[in-house]
């Protein structure tokens, strides 16, 4: 568990406090006080000490409260004031007392907001919008973050509400409440006037544009660009109004950073700015703010067992061959026969005898399947002899394979001397031996065909017993149309149907982003907070209040307020509305993500995205676009 722990920020009109209980949950303190440091301190500690009294937490019913009960306080330093403010706390009761920049405090909430501390060498810029406007960078030096350059001006609240109650007129006090209602509402009643924005961002942009002007000498003075900045970051309560993170961005190029509660960025970046003392036993763990870690347990150093392995000779049995079945498949066809249908008798023209040592006959094309093969020629598929030597006696060929090359027949061609008769009785004869064995039906309907195409069957040799496969019908019915429409044919792989394209799956859309589950609805703002959403199980939804693009739909809204996107179901749409999402919602951080049901909405440095992660259907909203899908 996290240490309990308080961090104050002391404003020159007020004072700022949260705290951190020991399970993680950190919670603003209400208190009204201002004055000197002790007494707001002391303001502070005494609404604690109620606080830990009422939930009998550490410090209850002690004497002297929560700083005699061991709770330690972090206390902000606005500059130069660091001893003076450790006397002040220890006065008013603090007992464990640390002091930290306040622009260091920022930097390391800036650093919880985009979800890593500010890298070694780098840095990052603050801009201060309090009463008055300080301007700070603050870079990492290797042992820790250090404020290199700093400047104030009279750019901040209390010369806001001085130009505004010029130009209302009214008093200060009305200008303040009338700027503070409008950093959330397009409009606001001043008495019987009604007051937009849009003049209060006349009034005060001359004040603005003085702080733009610190801001620009500051980042000088560091040596630092825009460009080489890992961030900036707005605090204070002016910095609600969202005409200040634009004028920002409009002069130096870069997408400011502010949480949806500005005025409290520096007590709780006091929070992840100290690592306080974990209790005996227990490991010291800084974990980020507002989550809990449990400490890591060391890993167990029981040996391994030094017994050597077990040295049992492997079994010297062969191998079971189990992929191959054992029992013989049942044969189509006697298996005396080779594949291909039955041997014939002698074919006609050499009566089984050598060939002729001569010359060479005709070259032999592939013969008919199963039929003799011409006088001196090739035999039947893979029946001539081989070259120069004696033919061989009769044997058929693969089955749809080509024959051999030829071998040389008897010179001349076609031999004198054999009747027509002759001829006849053989072939006859030759049939008949073939309908006896088995196979004369097949050779009988394959010989007026053209040759088989050589795929039908690719890999047995001569010599094999016929597979299932071989001797099946099933692909002489698969090829009998492309044999009518003399083209080849094709492949298993090509004969096969191609599957049907499964449908692409939807995105992930979580991939990379650190989600939380929420049950019933979820809401947050984006660090920037200019964008807040709201999400159930049956929709979705953000607000944006400055933006640089109107959509097509939304061209009729008439508030000034700013445009909406949803999603529901399959259907992604503008919302154009009169009431708005609330703005002082908790913040989600960079690379977080919320889901509830089918729905989730992610938060990074480029806008947010919402979706229905069942349907693929959603919206992306930013400052700068925006996209329905």
């Amino acid at each position: 568990m996290a240490a309990a722990l308080v961090g104050i920020d002391l404003g020159s009109s007020g004072v700022v406090a949260v705290r951190r209980d020991a399970d993680g949950t950190v919670s603003p303190v209400a208190i009204d006080a201002g004055g000197p440091a002790e007494e707001m301190l002391r303001a502070v500690r005494d609404a604690v000490g109620a606080a830990v009294a009422s939930e009998g937490g550490p410090g209850a019913g002690t004497e002297g409260g929560p700083g005699a009960g061991g709770v330690p306080v972090v206390v902000a330093d606005p500059g130069g004031r660091a001893e003076e403010l450790r006397a002040a706390a220890l006065a008013a009761g603090w007992t464990e007392v640390t002091v930290v920049a306040q622009a260091v405090a920022a930097a390391n909430y800036l650093g919880r907001v985009i979800g890593s501390p500010v890298p070694s060498g780098r840095a990052v810029a603050v801009f201060d919008v309090g009463a008055r406007l300080t301007v700070s960078v603050v870079r990492n030096e290797g042992p820790g973050l250090r404020v290199v350059a700093s400047g104030t001006a009279d750019a901040g609240g209390d010369a806001m509400d001085a130009a505004l109650a010029t130009d209302l007129p009214a008093d200060v006090p009305t200008a303040r409440r009338a700027r503070e209602t409008l950093s959330a509402s397009p409009r606001t009643q001043v008495g019987e006037r009604s007051l937009t924005r849009a003049q209060l961002e006349t009034a005060i942009r001359p004040v603005l544009t003085a702080g733009l002007d610190e801001l620009e000498r500051v980042l000088d003075t560091a040596g630092v660009t825009p460009d080489q900045l890992v961030g900036l970051i707005l605090v204070g309560g002016a910095a609600r109004m969202p005409m200040v993170a634009r004028v920002v961005r409009d002069r130096i190029g870069l997408e400011p950073i502010r949480s949806a509660n500005p005025e409290r960025s520096i007590a709780e970046g006091l929070l992840v700015s100290v690592t306080p003392a974990a209790p005996a036993g227990e490991p010291t763990v800084l974990v980020p703010f507002g989550e809990e870690q449990p400490p890591t347990a060391p890993l167990p150093t029981t040996p391994l067992p030094t017994t050597p392995l077990p040295t049992t000779p492997l079994p010297t049995a062969p191998t079971p061959t189990a992929a191959l079945p054992t029992t013989p498949l049942p044969p189509a066809v006697p298996p005396t026969k080779p594949a291909g249908g039955p041997r014939p008798s002698p074919r006609p023209g050499g009566r089984g005898g050598p060939g002729r040592e001569g010359g060479p006959g005709r070259e032999g094309g592939p013969g008919r399947e199963g039929g003799p093969g011409r006088e001196g020629g090739p035999g039947r598929e893979g029946g001539p002899g081989r070259e120069g030597g004696p033919g061989r006696e009769g044997g058929p060929g693969r089955e749809g394979g080509p024959g051999r090359e030829g071998g040389p027949g008897r010179e001349g061609g076609r031999r004198p001397d054999r009747s027509l008769r002759r001829w006849t009785l053989i072939g006859v004869g030759g049939l008949l031996a073939l309908t006896v064995t088995g196979g004369g039906i097949g050779w009988l309907l394959a010989a007026p065909d053209p040759p088989l195409p050589d795929p039908v069957v690719t890999t047995t040799s001569p010599d094999a017993s016929p597979s299932p496969s071989d001797t099946s019908p099933t692909p002489y019915t698969a090829v009998e149309p492309l044999l009518e429409e003399s083209s080849p044919s094709p492949t298993p792989e090509e004969s096969s149907e191609s599957p049907s394209p499964e449908p692409e799956p939807v995105r992930d859309f979580a991939d990379g982003f650190k989600v939380y589950s929420e049950e019933g609805y979820g809401r947050f703002v984006t660090p920037s907070g200019n964008i807040a959403c709201y999400l159930d199980e049956d929709f979705a939804r953000c607000d944006i209040r400055e933006r640089d693009w109107t959509g097509e739909e939304s061209s009729t809204c008439e508030q000034e307020y700013g445009d909406a996107l949803g999603v529901k179901g399959t259907e992604s749409y503008f919302i154009c509305h009169g009431d708005t999402l609330d703005f002082d919602s908790t913040t989600l951080s960079y690379g977080e993500a919320i889901e509830v049901g089918d729905y989730i909405c992610t938060s990074s440095d480029t806008g947010v995205l919402c979706a229905n992660k069942s349907t693929g259907d959603g919206f992306t909203m930013s400052r700068s676009d925006y996209e329905l899908f």
